[in-house]
């Protein structure tokens, strides 16, 4: 396990109330990824923890940015999940001026929200640093079987391919109730038939 995605911020954000709190959980949660070698933790900014005005997103960065000095002691990257906009996004991750922040990028989530994916990659470029695979109608919140939503895939390889995306992919793709397990396979081994040899070993 390289990764590890904090869903915990999704109930508890890092703005509003319990903002004190949550510095601390991150702090402790650095702390025990270090322990385990982990070396990127997933903050999803996303549904009620995403920053719905100006004040939010300082607050989100001032948050982040108190943990900022001990993740780069250990190396551990910062990796957000968001709703903004890549243009909004690259704007937000400049103002931390530090190598371990960068994004998580959902094809899913992205393509819902009705962004043009491959046009995001290529300008979000090396900020991207996880991968979270999964497939959806856009508009709709509903995730699908790989292949059967409107996710660009060749078209999102091509462009990781052209900013020389190096990290992990995590399957984060629909599953039934009863077959999960071989909803995961049949989407892992779909996967990674989209990728070359030197890529499948990163999913």
């Amino acid at each position: 396990v390289d990764s590890v995605c904090a869903d915990y911020f999704m109930k508890y954000a890092l703005f509003g109330n319990d903002r004190e709190e949550s510095i601390k959980i991150l702090k402790q949660l650095i702390e025990a990824v270090n322990l385990l070698s982990v070396k990127q933790i997933v903050i999803p900014v996303l549904e009620e923890a995403a920053p719905k005005t100006n004040e939010h997103k300082i607050e989100i960065f001032d948050s982040i940015s108190q943990c900022l000095a001990m993740a780069s002691t250990y190396k551990i990257n910062i990796l957000l999940e968001t709703e903004m906009s890549a243009t909004e996004l690259s704007g937000f991750l400049s103002r931390f001026n530090c190598a371990n922040v960068g994004v998580c990028y959902d094809f899913g989530n992205c393509t819902s929200y009705g962004h043009d994916c491959p046009k995001d990659i290529k300008f979000l470029g090396d900020f991207i640093k996880e991968v979270h695979v999964k497939d959806r109608k856009r508009g709709s919140p509903q995730s699908l079987l790989l292949g059967s939503g409107d996710v660009d895939f060749s078209g999102c390889l091509a462009a990781l391919k052209k900013t020389n995306f190096a990290g992990s992919f995590i399957l984060q793709a629909w599953r039934g109730d009863s077959t999960y397990l071989k909803d995961a396979e049949n989407q892992a081994n779909l996967f990674r038939s989209l990728l070359t040899e030197k890529e499948a070993k990163r999913v």
